[in-house]
């Protein structure tokens, strides 16, 4: 117990009592009602985050729609927090993603099978749909050679269902595309039996929409394996997360030129490396390797 010393006496005073703190009371979120939360989050308003102007701190339509404006015209994001850090204002879109691919990585089993294979009989492909006036890119091309592959091998076309292993009739390759701030899967459905032309078409479609925000649920629904192609970027290679309940994704570096051992002599061919993330619930080591070898055999020898 401590004790305190008046000047000149020798007498011990009382303690005083301290004051005693109560904690403060958390932030509780403003009043709102069903029809406000479906509308923030339309339009991708953090309604915890607002303060309502209605009766009794009511959150009403027009305070959402303000907010929604507010961060159209980004005079939210300069707004600094007390630790001195600015908020970014993540569109629903993006919210969404963060939480599939946080869902995705820390509750599917992934293994990663790598495959490099040279690239030059595909380049020859491309040329020669082109010199027909074909637009067509080695994405497309690519969307066909693994969608025939997947053919062979169901248990990559494939998805986990309740505990179960669900196999496919038809093989709909998704293509991962960039848009701001977020990527979204579109899908190119029965691209197994798709001509080269229809895929490069419907590809091209899907981009458009997908970069004007005009996808339809048509076009996000039915996948059942995606391709995500960063190679356009120079990006030698990388692994992506399975979009799940899917059981793999195709992860396509650059066509980029490397020294290579051809007929025991030093060569430089194009290149390509290609990495499947796969779901051990569904497929095995085995199976994936048996995939990405008959993948590299079609890329070296395309039949379109």
């Amino acid at each position: 117990m401590s004790a305190t010393r008046s000047r000149g006496s020798c007498s011990r005073a009382k303690p005083r009592p301290l004051p005693l703190r109560r904690p403060r009371p958390p932030h509780a979120p403003s009043p709102h009602s069903p029809k406000a939360r479906r509308l923030a989050q339309e339009k991708g308003v953090d309604i915890n985050s607002l303060r309502g102007s209605g009766p009794g701190g009511e959150i009403l339509a027009d305070d959402i729609l303000a907010a929604a404006r507010e961060s159209e015209s980004g005079d939210g994001a300069t707004q600094p927090l007390e630790s001195g850090r600015h908020p970014t204002l993540t569109p629903t879109i993006g919210r969404l993603m963060a939480e599939r691919t946080t869902q995705s990585w820390t509750t599917v089993p992934h293994f990663f099978v790598t495959r490099d294979v040279d690239a030059g009989a595909l380049n020859d492909a491309r040329e020669r749909e082109r010199s027909r006036n074909a637009k067509v890119t080695h994405t497309d091309l690519l969307v066909a050679l693994v969608a025939r592959t997947l053919g062979k091998h169901p248990r990559l076309n494939a998805s986990w269902e309740r505990g179960e292993v669900v196999t496919h009739p038809d093989v709909n390759v998704a293509l991962a595309i960039g848009v701001e701030n977020a990527v979204v899967t579109a899908v190119i459905p029965r691209a197994d039996r798709a001509a080269i032309g229809d895929i490069a078409t419907r590809r091209r479609e899907l981009t458009e929409r997908a970069q004007a925000g005009r996808l339809q649920p048509a076009d996000i629904t039915g996948a059942t394996f995606t391709i995500s192609n960063l190679g356009m970027f120079d990006v030698d290679a990388f692994t992506a997360i399975i979009v799940p309940p899917q059981a793999a994704i195709l992860a396509v570096g650059a066509i980029a030129d490397r020294v290579v051992a051809v007929n025991g002599q030093p060569a430089v061919r194009p290149m390509l490396s290609m990495t499947l993330s796969c779901d051990h619930r569904v497929a095995s080591g085995v199976q994936a390797a048996e995939f990405m070898r008959d993948l590299a055999n079609a890329i070296r020898s395309p039949q379109l």
